[in-house]
Order: C-alpha cells, then structure tokens, then sequence
C-alpha cells in the first residue's frame, strides 16, 4: 500500500510538470514527498539502496502519468482548462497549513522580504513575452537549446512555485516537446520523439542534481529563509494557474453579460459537437476545486498521522531503551555489591 501510494504521489509530480504554470516541486510538497525526493537525490550513494527504491516507485509514476497525461492534458486542457486548474489551485490551498508549519512563530521581517521576492518573481516569469512555438524539422543548435531548457526545467521542478513546463515555453518548445511526448506511444514517431526528448533529458539529469543539492545545502544552513522563499513561490504558483488557468478572462469576459442568467444560459464551447454550458463548466470547476481541496487536507492529514505514529513508536523505543539500560546498571551495581561483600 505504502508503495503505491509513493507511485501516486509521483502521478501528481509528472502531471504537474506537463503544465504550464504548475509547479511540480509544490506538488511534491502537497503530497509530502518533496525533502524525500531532495534526500534520496542527493543522497543516491550513501543510501543505495533506499534512495534507488523511493526513486524507482516514484519514477514510475511520473513516467506512467506523462506518458498516459500528455494526450489527456492536451485534451483535458483544450475543453476543461479552468477546471483542472482549479483542482490544482485545491490542491495547494488545502496544503498552505503543512508548508507554513516549519516555520511557525520563528519568521522575522527579513523572512517576509524573501516571501516577497519568491512570490514577485514567480509573477514575474507570467509577464515574459513567449515566442511562436517552433515547428518543423529541428536544428543542431534547437538540440542544444533543448539540454539548456531541460536544465532550467529541471531546476524549476524542484523549486517550489515555478513551472519547469515553463521553461519550454519562454524557449519556444512547449508543443514541440508534448508532440514528443504523445509520439513515443507509437512505433512510427518514437525515433523521432526519443531524438528530441534525449537531449531534454540530458539537461534534466544535470539539473535535477545540482539544484536539488542547492537546495538541501540552504535548507540545512538556512532553514527559515529557505522555507520563507519556498511559500513565497508556493503561493506566487496559486496566481500563477488563476492567469494561466484563464480565470481572469473567465472573470472579463462574465463582465460583458446583462445578469447572471445571461451568463449561466450562455454556450461555453462545443464539446464532440455538442453545446457545454456555462453552467455546467462552472459546476464542474467547483467540483475539482473542493476534490483538490479535501484531497489535500486528506494526504495532509494521513501524513501528520504517520507523524505522530512515528514519534510515539520513537517514544515508546527510548522509554524502553531506557528502563533496559536502567535495570542493567541496577544489575551491574547488585553484581558489584555483591562481589564486595
């Protein structure tokens, strides 16, 4: 149970990276799996064998979600974009209590100012003009520009708050690289598709490596101005999905109706040629948003179950480590007393 749970967790990790504007390090921190991922990263030869096995169960996920999520998210994002958006936005929110108790009554106004940069330049990244994407047959030079975006990317996946998938789109090859992704299911475009997504991976290994070794030093060193800028872009994310989700030109465009009724009774899009509603894609919306919500509050809620069931059996191990080593003295010293008289 306990390892599928880890190959979920690793689900969610991968769907959010195949989304501009998600943050899979935030997902990992939702699903309170991330100073673990951080841990067996940078820890992969001194603890072989734990670090190779939460890695694999994990990978597992990741590669089974943006596999089977790259033509699902392609579709998903093209009729229920705010929806799934919104599930996101649940998910982070019912979380915002877990990610802010490292650091609970110990912030000073220092702290806030790293809030503040981490959030703004989250905001920031929103407001970068992107480029056409690029189409076509790839360049020698599109190769290496693919190693330098899977190395940002790689960064931003264990940054909390920014979108690694992001990073493909400030270069130009966001679609070029889900087109990838989708053509590596079918024998006819996986050479073509493993050709462009290698060089990616190249630049996601570096990446993944050196950042997460980053960050582990600055946690250990720094732990509440680490943690400080971590909800700063935790928090700049949620901002992040409401602009990339189109909530705001949901909110714009709902301007222009007479009354509400207008609103709700109006065609949203057509879905397999039949009209979806307003309504409707508002119901759903809601839906996902309460299931991310609860969702989270739920995995946050087992894992501070699992916290205390393990600090109790640590409890319990000490108490009896203890007594032991008590009853050992009192029998080294009833020897000893014994032996004088």
């Amino acid at each position: 149970m306990k390892h599928i749970a880890l190959i979920f967790k690793g689900m969610l990790f991968g769907i959010a990276n195949l989304i501009p504007g998600v943050s899979g390090g935030t997902m990992a921190i939702v699903t309170g799996v991330y100073e673990k991922l951080l841990d067996s990263i940078n820890n992969l030869f001194k603890k072989f064998k734990a670090s190779i096995i939460f890695l694999l169960l994990f990978g597992i996920g990741v590669v089974i979600a943006i596999l089977a999520g790259a033509k699902v998210l392609e579709w998903g994002l093209k009729y229920f974009k705010l929806p799934i958006s919104l599930l996101f936005i649940g998910l982070i929110v019912g979380s915002l209590p877990t990610i802010t108790k490292p650091i609970k009554n110990q912030t000073k106004p220092i702290h806030y100012l790293f809030m503040v940069l981490a959030f703004a330049l989250v905001i920031g990244l929103l407001y970068i003009p992107f480029p056409e994407v690029v189409s076509g047959s790839l360049q020698f030079y599109d190769y290496l520009l693919l190693v330098v975006c899977g190395f940002l990317a790689s960064i931003a996946m264990v940054v909390p708050g920014i979108s690694g998938m992001m990073m493909f789109y400030l270069f130009g090859y966001y679609e070029t690289i889900m087109t990838a992704i989708s053509g590596l299911i079918k024998f006819t475009s996986f050479g073509s598709s493993f050709l462009i997504l290698l060089p990616v991976g190249i630049g996601v290994i570096i990446g993944i490596f050196s950042a997460a070794k980053a960050i582990a030093y600055l946690l250990k060193k720094f732990p509440i101005a680490t943690y400080s800028a971590i909800i700063g872009f935790v928090i700049g994310s949620i901002f992040a999905i409401i602009y990339e989700g189109g909530l705001v030109d949901e909110f714009i465009s709902c301007i222009g109706f007479t009354s509400l009724g207008e609103y709700f009774s109006s065609a949203s899009t057509y879905l397999n040629g039949r009209i979806f509603y307003k309504w409707a894609e508002l119901l759903i919306t809601a839906i996902f948003f309460l299931t991310g919500l609860f969702g989270s509050m739920l995995l946050v809620q087992l894992s501070n179950n699992k916290e205390k069931e393990e600090a109790e059996t640590k409890r319990l191990v000490d108490e009896k480590r203890e007594k032991m080593r008590q009853e050992l003295l009192e029998e080294i010293n009833n020897s000893s007393g014994g032996s004088n008289d």
